[in-house]
């Protein structure tokens, strides 16, 4: 046996006799197998959040485990396996249903929040946005208006509900249209929002309004912005208004 060899060996039967395993190799798991996973991790989660959302004592922490799955998943891509599986995230309907005294602002809060980052999803699909994301607007308005309208009218929870009206918006023409119709736009409080600025904070409440007018000139046709305008005297006709003469002039310039 060449020298060389023979040290090699002699090597590889001292490592056996110290008890050396030899390094394994990395378990490659298929993309089947990663969907099966998270769906396994998706359903998991809303079987151990359905028992706490219906305790009141519990309510919050199971809120806020469903928020925090949906903003970690958007970081990892798996958002779509945890919106399966909530489907039309019932649950979170009953507790906006429930008396409002029975339920603190920031479980409303996060029940707003939670509808937001769904609608984000399924706004980037057709599909889903014309199934699901049209699903969660009509409940919205055709069983919980009055909480919505009420939610405007409280600082801490005004936020919240102009990003959700904005991610209602953004399903499309028909779910423009659907809150076009549907929503009070004669609200007392929203003739203070394009004041209520914050220093501090680029989201304020003067920019989400902003930005929920805007999603009409986005997502609207021209009837839902007609219907709009033609509501005189509140700021989100004066708003439209400004943004399309901004518009029109700049495309006249050019």
């Amino acid at each position: 046996m060449r020298p060389f060899l023979f040290t090699m060996q002699k090597r590889k039967e001292r490592d056996l006799e110290d008890g050396e395993a030899s390094p394994k190799k990395p378990k490659i798991v298929s993309v089947a197998e990663g969907n099966k996973n998270n769906d396994a991790s998706a359903a998991d989660l809303f079987r151990a959040v359905k028992s706490l959302l219906k305790d009141e004592h519990t309510r919050l922490l199971g809120l806020t485990r469903v928020l925090k799955a949906l903003k970690d998943a958007e970081r990892n891509a798996t958002i779509g396996d945890i919106v399966k599986e909530g489907r039309e995230f019932q649950e979170v309907f009953n507790i906006l249903g429930l008396n409002q005294e029975s339920v603190s602002q920031l479980e409303t809060q996060t029940c707003l929040e939670i509808l937001e980052h769904v609608l984000l999803f399924t706004s980037k699909d057709s599909h889903l946005a014309s199934r699901l994301g049209m699903s969660i607007v009509q409940n919205v308005f055709q069983n919980h208006k009055k909480v919505l309208h009420h939610c405007l009218t409280v600082a801490s929870l005004a936020f919240a509900s102009l990003r959700l009206l904005t991610a209602m918006v953004s399903q499309g023409t028909a779910s423009a249209r659907e809150v076009q119709q549907s929503f009070d736009f004669t609200l007392k409080c929203l003739e203070f929002m394009p004041n209520r600025r914050h220093g501090k904070d680029k989201k304020d409440i003067r920019t989400c309004f902003i930005d929920f007018g805007l999603s009409f000139l986005m997502f609207g046709d021209l009837t839902v912005l007609k219907e709009i305008l033609q509501l005189k005297g509140n700021n989100m006709c004066f708003l439209l208004n400004n943004f399309i003469f901004i518009r029109l002039r700049g495309l006249l310039e050019t």
